[in-house]
Formats: structure tokens, C-alpha cells, sequence
């Protein structure tokens, strides 16, 4: 995060920027978010994501392990209570 911050970016920045929350991107600078994520963090720091998350990938630049699929619907659904249910 401190990279971000010495090149004028922030973390709500990103948050716009891709379409996701503070907790996602916080979760991708530790390695546990998407490899979408990864990237964009990578990117804004000026780096590749096999720099950035080394252990993550393998001696030929392939992505090792698993990765999650981007969840870009952001708070734009209709939720998990219809309007009559709420309390």
C-alpha cells in the first residue's frame, strides 16, 4: 500500500477503478485476492504481477495454484432480503 501511496494512488482510487471493495483489494495486497486484482495492484505500482507475487507463479511465468473468478457486481444487486422481508 505504501507504493500506492508514493505514486498518488489510494486504495479507494482502485476501488473505483475496478469495480470492487476496500476488503478486495486489501485481500490482493496480501496475496488472497483474484489474480484480476493482483494484476491491477501489480500494474499501479508499475510491476509485473509474477514480481510482485512471486510465489505465485511458476519458473516459466504461469499462474500456479488456484484463482478466483472476478465478482464484478458490486452493490449494484438486489441483495439477500426481498423488501418485504426486511426487518
Amino acid at each position: 500500500m505504501f507504493q500506492l501511496r508514493i505514486r498518488g494512488l489510494s486504495t479507494l482510487r482502485l476501488v473505483a477503478r475496478e469495480g470492487c471493495s476496500r476488503q478486495a483489494i486489501s485481500a490482493a495486497a496480501i496475496g488472497f485476492g483474484s489474480s484480476h486484482l493482483e494484476e491491477a495492484l501489480a500494474h499501479a505500482i508499475d510491476l509485473t504481477p509474477q514480481k510482485l507475487f512471486p510465489e505465485h507463479y511458476d519458473a516459466n511465468g504461469q499462474r500456479i495454484g488456484w484463482t478466483r473468478v472476478p465478482n464484478r457486481t458490486g452493490h449494484k444487486g438486489k441483495g439477500n432480503v426481498r423488501k418485504n422481508d426486511a426487518a
